[in-house]
Order: structure tokens, then C-alpha cells, then sequence
């Protein structure tokens, strides 16, 4: 009803305006009390706001209207500047804003931004005008901007640098920031300095201090850092950085830590010098020198083992203990042997010394070195202790005149022909397993000759092999995977034989051989053809890279399986197969069957290929002694060789 009553005053005044008519006293008092009963706008006091540190501050001003009504009721409104700038300290903005109908109040929305300036408190005025269906009560309010505290006094900073690296060679340069947490009016200084913690100052880096300038609506400095290269394989190190003096400026953190990582370059390496030598008994000192690539400031300790034929305390003394104690920064060191007489009549013998895993370094390409202790004895004699004396080959009396210079007036089995260890002048010693000398003949693997040094492989009794090839022996092997297995299991079986191969161009005379067919195309999993075999899946020793029968592969097994401890196994030279084999022995097997069980008559090919780039290889006929050449391309016996005083 009383919406309806100010509705028909107000037609009534409109009529009467339109008619020229002045408004009677009822309705100009019906208009004021209308105007009076309007509800009154009025904006609530705001902040002070504080200006944020970084970026904005959203924030919001009310409008309060006395009383609801049963419309929407709206009002204009703008930001005015006073101190303040607008779109530097807040952000200029108008409109209308809406009350909704039963509602009593509205916001309108403030943004102060950060400006980073050192300044006054600033103003800025919100205005409201032109209300509909309301009145203005308190139409405008001064908004205070209270500068940020940290715009009141700078703080002076190290950004974090981090880590360095230190560069592979010479020196580099980096850059440390140094800021300001806020622009300022004024000049601001700061002194800086490089100390040195657990880096060197000149060596690790170099040393550098000064005075830092900001001017005004700056808030960015930078120290030069240079790190140099060192050639010294060391621990991560650090120095810092010291901020002092500051001048309209504070300091919080005064020193900041700069870590320079070791560069990778800068690992140690180490390696002999060289890898083998050559000494006599009773030799006395002997250093082997090992190199550092690099000098070092942490503990070095190198472990080492010792193997070989030579005895320890009774043909050498070690007399640098393991591990070897690198001293600091330093790039090389010596270890020291005392080869000592034993006063024993017997072949070369080797000593191996092997590094192990060093601690804080790495181990170089040469980390085994073979000393080579000289023979008491010259090299084998043929073996023929008899003359010829006009008509018989096997007298056993030196003809007076006739027929002079014979091969049985030479050599040590003019005195030694007694068939101790071996035929005549022949001397032999047989190893176990693990390399040492065993008088079991059935725990012998190896045999050492004693007069050259020289270490020969013992073949393996013969064992059964397919005469299938190809796919038949492909069926064969599915029908039972085992059925060579004592061939597998005796692969150094004395029957098997294998096609010369050698990838070496400088040794192997031109041509590189035969590979022969791989296991791969019947069962790589259980190698085995008709000439030869190698362990079975399951086995230990198995080894998918023994993929074929050749001297190359049977080389590598023999190594990798370490037969008798030695991991230097080769195929010999023609003058090494010939300096076991005993001219004198017309029976078979040759040589005695103490030292050489299984031997099979036929043709053992050694490692020395025809001159002429041809494609064969010397050989030597178990049977007869006679040196020939062999086809690399046909399969043939074979006998390994190691160390010696040749």
C-alpha cells in the first residue's frame, strides 16, 4: 500500500507539472517524505592497506545501505587519484554498482600495486554518484596506500649460486648476483670479498673484492667469479662470499657458499708403466712403476695379488705391503720386489702382479704386470742321445773319427740322461689346477717345462662327438639336448680339433683363417659339432660367445676358465711345439705318457702362418717331429702355451 501511495503522488505531480499546475502543499509533502524514507548509501571506511611486497593486492570497499527494499538499487562509482597514481599504486577502475532487492550491501573491488619504490604514504578517493531509487549518504572515502616496509630500507642479497664445475682446462668465468629487495631513491653501496674455506684462494679460484654500486630504480649487481682448472683429482670444494658496508641498504645473510665439483677429467687412472719385465735370480730390487693420470688429494689405496710359478720368500720378496699408499698429490709410485736366489737348478718362472679395485681412483688399461725370472738352464735338447756310425742310426758309442759334430756330442743330455722328470735332458714338472707343481699324475691340468719356462696344456681323454651335421644333428640334439655330454664337460677333450683363426693382421701372416660354422645354426645353447665342444647351458663355464671351433674361441675359453690360474693362454709358435718334442722317442705316445697323457698322433698347428701370405700355418707331426705346413681351413689338434723364459 505504501508503495502504491508514492506511486500515485508522484503521477499526481506528474500531471500537474504537464498541466502547468504547481504542486499543492499535500503533494510537496507527500514528495519529501518520500525522499526521506529512500534508503541512504554510504561506503564503509577502508585500511589503511599496506602495499604488497610483490606483484598485487586484491582487496574490496563496501557500500552500506540503511535499510532494504523490495528492489534492485544502484549507484555509479570511480577511483580517483590523489597522491596515489592510478595503474602504478592502484588500479583506475568505474562502474555501477548493483545492490540485489533484500539486500543491504555491495563491494566494490580495490587492486593496490606493487611498485618497489621507497615512498610516502599515498591516497587515492572512491566516489559514489547518481543512486537510483536511494540516496547518498557517505559518498566518498580516502583510501591511505602505507608503503611496504621492505620498500623502507632496502636488503642487500646473494642469490644462491649453486654449484660450479670446475672446467677441464684454464679457467672460467661465472657471475654471482647480488640484489636488492626493493628499488630505492637513494645510492646504494656494499663491499663484497672471496674468502677461501676448503678451496684454495690463486689455485681452486681467484681472489677478487671491491664495492658493489646500485643507483637509483636499480636492484641488480654482479661479482665476477673465476674457477680454474687444477689437474688434481680432489673432493668437492667451497669458498664464499662476504657482503660488508652496506650504505641505505641492511644486510640479513652476510656470506653465501659456492661449491666447485671436481672436474670428471680430473679422476684418477692408474696404470704401469709397462706391463712386463725381464730379472734374473739374486737380481736384487726390482720398481715397478705405477702412473697416476693425476695427482691426488684423497687416500689412494691400491690392492694387488701375486700369482705365477715363482714362490714367494723364496724367489722374490714383496717389500711394498698391499694396499699400496698413494702419498698426496703425487702421480706416480713404485712397487718394490727383492728377486732373491734359491739356489735351485730350474726353468724361467713368472710372477704376475695384479692390481685390485683402488679406493678414490680407477684402474687403467695396464693393471698387470708380468716379471719374467731367467732360467738356471739352457733351452731342450732334441733328444738324441745316439750316433750314426756308418750303418746304424742308435749306436750307442761315439764313432772316435768318423762322422764328428753329431747332435748327441751337444747339449745336456751329454750328463743328464737320467729319466727323472722327463726323457734324458728333458725336465718337466706337472701342475694341479690352481698352477702348483703336483706328483699326482691324475690331479694333473697343466705341465711346466722346466728348462724353457714354458707351460703347456693337458688334454682330456677323446670323446665321443656327432657325425651328424646340420639339420640331422639339429634333430639328433632335440630328440636329447645331453647326448654328448662328456663332451661337453671335456672340452679340452685331446680328439677335438679346430680351424685356425687369427683377426690380428700383424700376426696373423695375411690371411685370418677359417671361422668355421657356428653352433647357433643347430643349438647354441649346447655346442657341440663334429669336430669339438663347449660347455652346455647350465655349465659354469658356458659361454655363448664360444660360438664356433676355432683357435680364436678355444683361446678366449682356456683364458676365461683360467686354466691351472693363468689367464695368458695363447696358441704356441712352431719353435715352442718343437722344443718338447723328444726326436729320440720312436714309440707312441711321445715324450712319456707321465707328462703327456692323451696325446694323439697327428698334426698339432701352432700360431706362426706361412710368410707368404698363403693360407696355411706351420705345423708339427706328433708322431715324427717333422714341421710342415697345414691348411688353416682344415680342422687340426691343438696344444696351448703360456708365460716362459724364451
Amino acid at each position: 500500500m505504501r508503495l502504491k501511495k508514492h506511486t500515485n503522488v508522484l503521477l499526481m505531480m506528474a500531471i500537474t507539472s504537464l498541466w502547468g499546475c504547481a504542486p499543492t502543499e499535500e503533494e510537496k509533502r507527500l514528495a519529501e517524505e518520500e525522499e526521506l524514507n529512500k534508503p541512504s548509501l554510504s561506503i564503509q571506511p577502508v585500511g589503511p592497506l599496506v602495499e604488497p611486497d610483490d606483484t598485487s593486492l586484491l582487496t574490496t570497499a563496501t557500500v552500506i545501505m540503511s535499510k532494504t527494499v523490495d528492489d534492485n538499487v544502484t549507484v555509479q562509482y570511480t577511483l580517483n587519484s590523489n597522491t596515489a597514481t592510478a595503474g602504478a599504486d592502484f588500479q583506475a577502475q568505474s562502474g555501477i554498482l548493483t545492490i540485489p532487492s533484500g539486500s543491504n550491501s555491495a563491494s566494490i573491488d580495490l587492486t593496490i600495486l606493487a611498485d618497489e619504490f621507497d615512498e610516502q604514504n599515498e591516497e587515492f578517493t572512491i566516489v559514489l554518484s547518481s543512486p537510483v531509487k536511494a540516496k547518498l549518504g557517505i559518498a566518498s572515502e580516502v583510501v591511505v596506500i602505507q608503503d611496504s616496509a621492505l620498500d623502507v630500507t632496502p636488503v642487500v642479497s646473494i642469490e644462491p649460486v649453486g654449484s660450479l664445475t670446475e672446467p677441464d682446462s684454464g679457467s672460467t668465468t661465472f657471475s654471482a648476483i647480488v640484489k636488492l629487495s626493493s628499488f630505492s631513491s637513494f645510492p646504494v653501496t656494499v663491499d663484497y670479498s672471496l674468502d677461501s674455506d676448503s678451496a684454495t684462494l690463486g689455485s681452486d679460484f681467484e681472489a677478487s673484492s671491491g664495492t658493489l654500486s646500485f643507483e637509483p630504480g636499480t636492484n641488480s649487481a654482479e661479482i665476477e667469479l673465476v674457477i680454474n682448472e687444477d689437474n688434481i683429482d680432489e673432493f668437492d670444494e667451497n669458498f664464499t662470499i662476504t657482503l660488508s658496508n652496506p650504505i641505505n641498504a641492511q644486510i640479513v645473510d652476510t656470506t653465501a657458499t659456492v661449491t666447485i665439483i671436481d672436474s670428471d677429467e680430473d679422476t684418477t687412472t692408474m696404470s704401469f708403466s709397462t706391463d712386463s719385465a725381464r730379472v734374473a735370480e739374486s737380481s736384487g730390487e726390482y720398481k715397478v712403476k705405477l702412473v697416476l693420470t693425476h695427482a691426488s688429494e684423497k687416500n689412494i689405496n691400491i690392492p694387488f695379488t701375486t700369482a705365477g710359478l715363482a714362490t714367494k720368500d723364496q724367489d722374490y720378496i714383496i717389500l711394498t705391503p698391499s694396499p699400496i699408499q698413494v702419498p698426496l698429490n703425487t702421480n706416480e709410485v713404485d712397487v718394490v720386489f727383492n728377486f732373491v736366489a734359491d739356489n735351485i737348478l730350474e726353468g724361467g718362472e713368472s710372477l704376475i702382479l695384479q692390481l685390485g679395485s683402488p679406493d678414490n681412483a680407477e684402474l687403467g688399461e695396464s693393471n698387470t704386470f708380468t716379471f719374467t725370472i731367467a732360467s738356471d738352464v739352457t733351452l731342450n735338447d732334441t733328444g738324441v742321445i745316439t750316433w750314426y756310425d756308418g750303418s746304424n742310426f742308435a749306436s750307442e758309442v761315439r764313432p772316435v773319427n768318423s762322422f764328428p759334430g753329431q747332435d748327441a756330442d751337444f747339449g745336456h743330455d751329454i750328463d743328464a740322461n737320467e729319466d727323472l722328470d722327463g726323457a734324458d735332458a728333458f725336465s718337466f714338472t706337472n701342475l694341479d689346477a690352481a698352477g702348483e707343481p703336483t706328483s699326482d699324475t691324475s690331479e694333473a691340468r697343466c705341465v711346466q717345462d722346466n728348462r724353457t719356462g714354458l707351460v703347456f696344456e693337458l688334454k682330456q681323454e677323446q670323446q665321443i662327438l656327432p657325425t651328424n651335421i646340420g639339420d640331422d644333428l639339429k634333430k639328433e640334439l632335440e630328440a636329447d639336448l645331453l647326448s654328448y655330454k662328456d663332451a661337453h664337460v671335456n672340452w679340452q677333450a685331446a680328439n677335438f680339433t679346430y680351424y685356425w683363426l687369427n683377426t690380428d693382421e700383424t700376426t696373423n701372416g695375411g690371411d685370418i683363417g677359417e671361422q668355421g660354422i657356428t653352433f647357433d645354426t643347430v643349438n647354441a645353447e649346447y655346442p657341440v659339432s663334429s669336430i669339438c665342444a663347449f660347455p652346455y647351458k647350465g655349465m659354469l663355464d658356458h659361454n655363448t660367445e664360444y660360438d664356433s671351433c676355432n683357435t680364436q674361441v678355444y683361446t678366449a675359453a682356456i683364458n676365461d676358465f683360467g686354466l691351472c690360474g693363468f689367464t695368458d693362454w695363447k696358441l704356441p709358435t712352431i719353435e715352442q711345439l718343437r722344443s718338447i718334442h723328444n726326436y729320440r722317442d720312436i714309440t707312441l705316445p711321445i715324450n712319456g705318457t707321465e707328462f703327456f697323457p692323451n696325446n694323439v698322433s697327428g698334426d698339432y698347428i701352432s700360431a706362426t702362418p706361412s710368410a707368404d701370405g698363403a693360407k696355411t700355418a706351420w705345423c708339427i707331426s706328433s708322431d715324427t717331429g717333422r714341421v710342415g705346413l697345414c691348411k688353416k681351413n682344415t680342422p687340426s689338434y691343438v696344444r696351448m702355451v703360456r708365460g716362459g723364459a724364451q
